[in-house]
Order: structure tokens, then C-alpha cells, then sequence
């Protein structure tokens, strides 16, 4: 639905700059000569686009509230939130743990998320500030977006940095399921402007503090989205390796200033890793997401590799979604590998570049002389779309593909897209200024496509409606059954049956970090002998019966049939 009044919105507006470019060009003018004064002071402007895009999340709250949980990543990223934010590294195995499997979480052999640790890090900074791991999110999604503008300046002159900044706040630091999820996106783009704008400054500069910048983005990067930063990385390190070997300085100068401040963040870096591994598996070299890969996953990670053997697995909503669900899934891209990138291609597009983004590049068509290379366009352009394709090589032979997955080289899209937009600015036809016009109408185009967004959703559209691209489903049910027991107060237990149809996207058994002191306990239903030991376990807790595929779901009184039904009505929370 966004797509369409993008579309709609830039067709009106590229007609009218483009027939009338200057129309309300005195009073554009002054506001970009404001906008310009402003920018030119670098470090207030990456403040001010950081208080900006925290501001304008809160403002939008009535329309986009507090997120609501859904997806089975967000909640293993909330149990590594939870389990952080209570001082602890991981969680003893519970002696009960075949009731609590779920996906993205393993039990043995302790209890904790299968992920990197960067977005639950972020997640407990906000449970444990503002007791509520959303903030956290925020802060993540307000860093990026001052970041961006942080990086973009070592890159291009100040005003289109902070351009770059607004346009970060208005796609994806506000409406997209990187600010309204618990998935992430956020912390991995955050390391990867990072990297990016360290570049340019070491090249030109011997500092200490940028080294540690670049040091902390690929720490970041290692701890949110290890391979595709480590593929995005690698670009990098061997241009600051050129830098350092063709500048005229000393290379003693150098190694102390650059090379030695990256090597001390990177061996802490590792050496904390290695310390979050030993704790969660046992060995320093093994990291919860290679236990899950051996407990529960067969499809590879890539098309190229083969199936595994069937896993054994304790219940069936688990071997549907591992065994049937996941595998199909891995089945079909291999078979059809040319849809399956065309699929991962138009993902990215989506999410990343839309039809605001996609103008400049159709614009500078018509405006770039013909017989121009690729060389013409300059290193800093070529270098963009060199990380660009060497991060996008690196997500093809993946099974499976989300935007977040691409999300350490958000930054570098950025300064293409206004790479372009300079290059168009700067296109007088006739005297006329029209390349001025159509870059305001772009720009335009973004603005109305963020106001629409808001006025949308204010009038009730769904957010999936509205942003069909964004992969997030939230569990209005469940939350709407935790906010009724937790009202009704006592402690609950709440044994989850499942049909046979049952979608595994749509999961209920997910626990906080310590289970025996939660409020509510989520368990699985097994057999009659271990349902009792579980009820026994907890015989101090309300025990009912969840029968998640009724329609609305049925929660009833453990065990009888002549218990007291409660149903779980959504409609408070939609």
C-alpha cells in the first residue's frame, strides 16, 4: 500500500519540478541555507538528528505503540534481554526443559537465546532503565540514525550528510519493523556506519579515537550479524591497509595510532565472545546459534551445502517447523535458485530503496552524458557499490533472507542514493535549476510517503497492510492473556496444546530467564505422566489448559472439561 502512494506522490511531483522547477524556490532556499548552517556544525548535527529521531518515535506512539512480540527471533532476543538485565550470562537448564523447547532458544546445555548478543544487550539497556526492553530499541534505532549522519560526513560535504541523517529518521528510524520489533536491524546498521565513516577519517588522519571507533563497529558487527559484517568488513580493512601503506607519515605512527587501538578493541572484543560461549555451551569456541544448528536445524545455512539427517525432536509443532516447514522452504530455493535471488533482490529494494530512493538513479539516466564509465564516476561512488555488491553476493547463497540480514550496509546505500542526488543538483537545463527541483521533489516524495504513513495508521490500517515488506506478526492474544492473569494476580501455569494444523509461526511457549519465579509459566503439553510431574513441579501455581488453534484461543481450567472457559479477545489491543 506504501509502494502505491509512493509511486503516485513521485510521479505528481518529478512532473511538477520538472515543468515548474522553480516554484517556491525562494523560500526552499532559505530553508536549506538554515539547514546548511546548521549542518556545517558536525558535531551538534549528529546530535540534533539523534534527538530528533528519538523525539519523533515518541511522538508517533499514539499510532505506532509499544511493540507487541510475535515472531519467534524476538523472543530469543528477549530472553537474552531478560537474562542480561538480571546480571547473568546464561541460565542453569531447568530439570522440566523438554515442556519450555522452543524455536531460537536452547535448553542444554544451559537455558538462553541461540543469538548474537548485541541486540539483547541493547534490549536490557532499556528493561533495566526504563523497564521495558522497547527503549532499548529506541536508543539503538537514535544512534543509527545520528551515526549515519556521523559517517556521511567523512564522506561528503555537511549539508548532504545531514540530509542523509533526516532521510534515515523518516525510512527506517520510525515506521519500519527495525523500530517497532524486538527483531533488530538497528545495532548491526549502527556497526556498520561505524566502519564506514571511520574509513575516510583514519585516511586522512592518524587518530586514535576513530580506530576506536571502527574497532567498536566491527565489535558490533561480530556480535549482531557476524557473517554478513565479516563479508561487509573485509572491504574495508583492506583499503585502511592501502592507506596505511601508501601515506607519507611514519608507519610506526600508524601501527600506534591505528593498527594497535583496533587490535586491543577486537582482542577484547574476542575475548569477551569467547567468555559468552564457554558460559552458554561449555567451550569458548562454540556459540549458541552452532548448538541449535546441531539440536534442531537440518537445512544448511547455504544453497550450495546438502540437507543434514533428520533430527530427533520431543514434540511435533517442532518437527513440523524444523523438519517440514524449514526444510521445504531450503527445497524449494535450491531447486529454484534464479527466483529465489530475484525474491532476495526485490526484498532488499523493498525495504532499503522503495520508489524514493530508486528516483535518483532513474534521473541520472537521462542527466549523465552517454559513454560514461564506471571510472568516471569517481573512487568514493565505486567504492559505495563495491560494498554494496560484495554485501549482496554474500546474502544470495543464503537459504533464507530478511532485511535485517543486510543491515551493516544500510549506511553505504545511503551514500549512493545522495551521491546521485548531488550529481543531480547540480544539472542546470536551461538555466532553469530543474536538477535542484527534482532532487527537493525526491526529498518530497519521502516526507509525504513518512506524513501518509502516520495519517494511515492514525485511521486505524494495520501496520502489515501498510508495510507488507516488513516481516513482523505480533501475538495480540497472548499479550492480551498475559495482561488478563497478571490483573487477575497469583501465579499461573499454562500447559499449551496444539492441533495437528497448527502454524509454527505461531508460537506461545516462550518463558522469561528465570522460569520458577516468572509469573506466568508457558509449557508445553506431553504425556499424561509428565503433564503431572510438571503440574506437581508447580503445585503452587494456577494450572490452565491453552488450546492455541480455537478460534478465539480457549483457556481453561487444568484438567476437566466443566471448567470455567476464559477467552482471549484481542480486540482491546488492536
Amino acid at each position: 500500500m506504501i509502494l502505491q502512494f509512493e509511486l503516485i506522490s513521485a510521479a505528481l511531483l518529478l512532473l511538477v519540478a520538472f515543468l515548474v522547477p522553480r516554484l517556491g524556490h525562494r523560500w526552499l532556499r532559505k530553508i536549506e541555507a538554515a539547514v546548511g548552517h546548521i549542518a556545517g556544525r558536525r558535531g551538534w548535527a549528529v546530535l540534533l538528528i539523534f534527538i530528533f529521531s528519538l523525539a519523533l518515535r515518541v511522538v508517533v506512539m499514539p499510532v505506532e505503540p509499544l511493540p507487541v512480540p510475535g515472531i519467534q527471533d524476538e523472543f530469543g532476543y528477549l530472553l537474552a534481554a531478560d537474562t542480561f538485565a538480571h546480571g547473568r550470562v546464561t541460565n542453569p537448564a531447568h530439570p522440566l526443559w523438554k515442556h519450555f523447547e522452543s524455536m531460537t532458544i536452547i535448553q542444554k546445555p544451559t537455558y538462553c537465546s541461540v543469538f548474537w548478543p548485541a541486540q539483547g544487550a541493547f534490549l536490557a539497556i532499556g528493561q533495566v532503565l526504563f523497564n521495558n526492553p522497547f527503549w532499548g530499541v529506541w536508543l539503538s534505532c537514535g544512534l543509527m540514525c545520528a551515526a549515519f549522519c556521523w559517517a556521511l560526513q567523512g564522506w561528503m560535504p555537511p549539508r548532504w550528510a545531514f540530509l542523509g541523517g533526516v532521510l534515515a529518521v523518516a525510512r527506517l528510524g520510525v515506521f519500519t519493523y527495525w523500530a517497532n520489533s524486538y527483531w533488530g536491524g538497528a545495532v548491526a546498521a549502527l556497526g556498520g556506519a561505524f566502519v564506514f565513516g571511520a574509513l575516510p577519517r583514519l585516511a586522512k588522519r592518524s587518530t586514535v579515537q576513530d580506530a576506536l571507533l571502527m574497532g567498536l563497529g566491527l565489535a558490533l558487527l561480530a556480535n549482531s550479524r557476524p557473517y554478513e559484517g565479516l563479508c561487509y568488513s573485509l572491504l574495508f580493512l583492506v583499503a585502511l591497509l592501502v592507506f596505511i601503506y601508501k601515506r607519507s607519515r611514519p608507519l610506526t605512527e600508524s601501527i600506534r595510532n591505528i593498527v594497535l587501538p583496533l587490535s586491543v578493541v577486537m582482542a577484547i572484543t574476542f575475548a569477551l565472545m569467547a567468555y559468552y560461549f564457554w558460559r552458554t555451551t561449555g567451550s569458548p569456541w562454540r556459540p549458541p546459534y552452532v548448538v541449535d544448528l546441531a539440536t534442531y536445524i537440518q537445512e544448511p545455512q547455504f544453497l550450495f551445502q546438502s540437507l543434514a539427517s533428520p533430527k530427533q525432536y520431543n514434540h511435533a509443532v517442532l518437527q513440523h517447523f524444523y523438519g517440514d516447514y524449514h526444510v521445504q522452504l531450503f527445497l524449494r530455493a535450491k531447486q529454484s535458485p534464479i527466483l529465489s535471488t530475484i525474491g532476495k533482490m526485490a526484498y532488499l529494494w523493498m525495504f532499503f530503496v522503495g520508489i524514493a530512493f530508486t528516483l535518483p538513479f532513474c534521473l541520472l539516466a537521462g542527466i549523465l552524458p552517454s559513454g560514461m564509465s564506471l571510472r568516471d564516476l569517481g573512487c568514493k561512488t565505486s567504492f559505495y557499490w563495491c560494498v554494496i555488491a560484495v554485501s549482496i553476493a554474500s546474502l544470495l547463497p543464503l537459504d533464507y533472507m530478511n532485511p535485517h540480514y543486510a543491515a551493516p550496509m544500510a549506511c553505504v546505500i545511503y551514500a549512493a542514493v545522495l551521491q546521485a542526488l548531488r550529481r543531480i543538483w547540480i544539472w542546470d537545463r536551461c538555466g532553469r535549476r530543474r536538477g535542484a527541483a527534482l532532487v527537493r521533489a525526491t526529498v518530497g516524495v519521502c516526507f509525504l510517503t513518512f506524513t501518509a504513513s502516520g495519517v494511515a495508521l492514525a485511521h486505524g490500517v494495520p501496520h502489515q497492510r501498510l508495510f507488507p515488506y516488513d516481516p513482523i506478526g505480533p501475538n495480540f492474544e497472548r499479550a492480551n492473556l498475559i495482561g488478563r492473569l497478571k490483573a487477575q494476580g497469583g501465579s499461573h501455569l499454562i500447559i499449551v496444546r496444539y492441533s495437528p494444523q497448527h502454524n509454527g509461526h505461531e508460537e506461545w511457549v516462550y518463558n522469561d530467564a528465570n522460569i520458577d519465579r516468572s509469573t506466568i509459566v508457558w509449557a508445553r503439553e506431553m504425556d499424561a505422566t509428565e503433564n503431572q510431574r510438571l503440574i506437581a513441579y508447580f503445585h503452587d501455581r494456577q494450572t490452565w489448559l491453552l488450546e492455541a488453534d480455537s478460534r478465539p484461543p480457549r483457556l481453561v481450567k487444568y484438567p476437566g472439561p466443566q471448567a470455567v472457559q476464559v477467552k482471549v479477545d484481542d480486540a482491546a489491543l488492536k
